[in-house]
Order: structure tokens, then C-alpha cells, then sequence
């Protein structure tokens, strides 16, 4: 089975980043995704909250797609905490604006990853997990060959790279899974935090490949990483639209 074409390629970018006082001069750090939730037509960006140090002050330079080379418009960014210790959870969702036009919004749709329901992520991560199964994550590691970021020119460049491993519930932090025995064998991890982490579930009766998004890479070395579950993500979101519809 080609694994790759069911990668969601085009529902991930590098972070560029510009501080608004070198616009000259954008920056990378890191990985992030499209999502949405099916049932609203409202889309986010999400990585991880260690690749963007002052989120506030940066421009999150990412374009809507090939197709259409403008900036997405940020409304909002929110962040959430574990109900354990209430501290902050290493995650950011920027809220695409939904005050855009159609086209832009057609492009997002096509470019977002739905969010599971968080009783199938569930239930789909303890399946994983009992089986040894592997997951996946592609994301633009830093140091690749293909990554270059050139002033002159103005002209970037990245390509998109996948690894593998066998999900684990072995984190000494809650919320959080492992993937071990890692394939990747090109060198240094830097880029991959904010990855989404996919698993790739058949169908029993059809074989019919499901491409569900359950993670996020947090931290990865020594043939191991550590991926936040997407319910976290799915709970801040769900509630921000919660509160939005209710006001």
C-alpha cells in the first residue's frame, strides 16, 4: 500500500514567522496544521506553543495555499491548560478569520483536517496502543536539505517529510502519548514540533483507508517522541465556539 498519498500533504505548513520590526527578515520555527470541526464552518491553525515565543507580536506568515498567495487573517489566538495543575498546555490555535471570502473559505475546507470526536479519538488511541500499532507524522524539519530560507531572492523553500513509529502509553505526562522506534534517519528533529500525528485505521468490512488526525508532536529525539492528543485541541476549540454561538 502506498502509505504517502493518504498523508494529509497539503493540510500542514512551515511556521514563517516576521517580527513586524524586520519584515526583511522571516524566520521558521516548526509545524503546524489546518483543522476544523465538521459541523462549523470556522478554521484554525494549530501548533505547538514553544515554536512561536511571542505570538502576539509575530506575524504567522502562512499563505492560504499555492493557488492563492495571501497571508490567512488571524482573529484571535487561544491558548488552554490542563485541569490538573492549570498550567498551559504547549499548544496554540490561532482562529482564521471568518470574515473572508469564499473562494478563501473553499480553500481552507480542502486544506483542514476534521476533528475526530473525542470518544472515537479515544477508544482509536487505546486501540493503537493495545496493538502496538503504528502512527505517523510529516511535518519540515529544519535542517533538511530541501529547507532554505533565502533574503535575497525572497523565494523559500520546504518539503514536506514523514516518519513513522509504534504508538506508546508510556508519557509520565497526562494527555500525552509516545511513538517509538522511530524510521527517521536523516539527522536532527528540529521542525517537526506541531506535526500532526495521523493514524490510518482500514475499515473491516471494505478495507477503506480513514485518515484521522489524533496528536501533535511535541518533543521527538533518540528515536522517540511525544505527541500531545488532539482531544486537548478538540476541547479548547469546541469550547470557543461554544462561548462564540452563546454571546
Amino acid at each position: 500500500m502506498n502509505i504517502n498519498k493518504y498523508l494529509p500533504h497539503d493540510s500542514i505548513s512551515p511556521n514563517i514567522l516576521i517580527d513586524p520590526e524586520h519584515l526583511e527578515y522571516p524566520g521558521f520555527s516548526g509545524t503546524g496544521f489546518f483543522c476544523y470541526l465538521s459541523a462549523y464552518e470556522i478554521f484554525f491553525y494549530v501548533t505547538a506553543k514553544h515554536c512561536i515565543k511571542e505570538p502576539e507580536n509575530t506575524i504567522l506568515a502562512i499563505n492560504y495555499g499555492p493557488e492563492l498567495e495571501e497571508i490567512i487573517e488571524i482573529d484571535e489566538i487561544l491558548t488552554t491548560s490542563t485541569e490538573e495543575t492549570n498550567e498551559l498546555e504547549d499548544v496554540l490555535i490561532f482562529v482564521i478569520s471568518s470574515n473572508i471570502s469564499n473562494i478563501k473559505k473553499s480553500i481552507l475546507k480542502k486544506r483542514s483536517l476534521p476533528l475526530p470526536p473525542q470518544d472515537i479519538t479515544n477508544s482509536l488511541i487505546n486501540i493503537l496502543c493495545e496493538d502496538n500499532q503504528k502512527v505517523r507524522t510529516l511535518g519540515f524539519p529544519k535542517y533538511d536539505k530541501n529547507t532554505e530560507i533565502n533574503y535575497e531572492t525572497n523565494i523559500n523553500k520546504f518539503q514536506t517529510r514523514a516518519f513513522y513509529g509504534y504508538i506508546k502509553n508510556n508519557s509520565k505526562e497526562n494527555n500525552r502519548y509516545a511513538i517509538e522506534e522511530l524510521n527517521w534517519s536523516d539527522g536532527d528533529y528540529n521542525g517537526f514540533s506541531g506535526s500532526p500525528v495521523i493514524a490510518l485505521p482500514k475499515a473491516s468490512i471494505n478495507q477503506k483507508v480513514y485518515v484521522v488526525i489524533i496528536g501533535m508532536i511535541l518533543t521527538a529525539g533518540n528515536k522517540r517522541c511525544e505527541f500531545l492528543s488532539i482531544n486537548i485541541i478538540t476541547n479548547a476549540i469546541f469550547n470557543y465556539i461554544n462561548n462564540k454561538v452563546n454571546t
